[in-house]
């Protein structure tokens, strides 16, 4: 029974570290351009997120999130031109740009869903915006909801199409979505 306790925390250090040395493992002043993006997203807070959903056609399904540091992931599912996940960072003047729109159109003040329940394959559209307010997300699955969030919604996406992403991998690419 005691040999069984010296053989789990032998194990236990082993396996700690294992995992500090595979952390440590880059050289030292290498760095590529996701890791040094996705690490300054750790402590950072959410400015908006679009998300669109299925449909029984060929709606594109993609999840495209802002942070308030400019950081950028955007991750294509099906029905888009760039599918997994891709990180950008978007300049100071964009960011307050879509601050503005955020104001403008008073996102946070809208409603947590437009629906109409007699539309059965319409895909759904998940607005989150996070300015001055909490987190609001708001559910679109409506064939003519508000003028202000499809104006916004319109407006988030040229953002989208207009940024210069790079995969996960390292490589880059522009392209729309």
């Amino acid at each position: 029974m005691k040999t069984m306790n010296v053989f789990w925390k032998i194990l236990g250090v082993f396996l700690i570290v294992l995992t500090f040395s595979c952390a440590s493992s880059k050289k030292k002043g290498e760095t590529s351009t996701s890791s040094v993006v996705v690490e300054s997203a750790v402590e950072d807070s959410l400015l908006v997120s679009l998300r669109r959903g299925a449909c029984f056609g060929a709606c594109p399904q993609f999840t495209y999130t802002v942070y308030k540091s400019g950081y950028a992931e955007y991750y294509g599912e099906r029905n888009v031109k760039k599918t997994g996940k891709w990180v950008a960072r978007l300049s100071k003047e964009e960011i307050v740009e879509i601050v503005g729109w955020i104001r403008q159109y008073k996102m946070e003040e809208k409603n947590k869903s437009y629906i109409n329940e007699y539309l059965a394959d319409f895909p759904g559209v998940w607005v989150t915006v996070s300015d001055k307010n909490p987190r609001l997300e708001i559910f679109v699955n409506h064939d003519q909801p508000p003028v202000e969030i499809t104006g916004f919604i319109s407006l988030v996406e040229g953002t989208i199409s207009k940024q210069k992403w790079a995969s996960q991998y390292g490589s880059e690419q522009k392209d729309d979505q």
